[in-house]
């Protein structure tokens, strides 16, 4: 009788054992998942951020950067916008140009690129 005592004792102990050990690796999952959670969160946002510095940045450069297409003197000229300085002139005449060309212009056409800006002058270079 004694030994039943014993082997039952033994059995609530062990069983015991096992529960507690099933509930401390459950709660270290649940727990490495709330972690695996919050960093995906954080790299989300970091991501956010970092995306809308870089559209900031490339606003900020696509403002500084590209041309002005204008009239000057007579001729048509090409400025570039981050400073403003003469990048080249054209011996294209306003006075060749359309009308509604030439009032375009003498407001200053603004450009991206460097290939747009000669696409646009081919177009009325004879």
């Amino acid at each position: 009788m004694k030994k039943r005592y014993i082997i039952g004792l033994f059995l609530i102990i062990l069983l015991v054992c096992i529960f507690l050990c099933w509930s401390s690796w459950d709660r270290h999952k649940v727990a490495e998942e709330k972690l695996a959670q919050k960093k995906i969160l954080l790299s989300e946002e970091e991501k956010a951020e970092t995306t809308s510095e870089e559209e900031e940045i490339t606003d900020a450069v696509q403002i500084n950067s590209g041309y002005y297409i204008m009239i000057t003197e007579g001729y048509v000229c090409v400025y570039r916008a981050e400073d403003k300085c003469l990048y080249f002139q054209t011996d294209i005449l306003a006075e060749d140009l359309p009308e509604e060309v030439r009032l375009e212009l003498e407001q200053g056409k603004y450009m991206i690129s460097e290939i747009e800006v000669y696409h646009y002058l081919e177009s009325y270079s004879s």
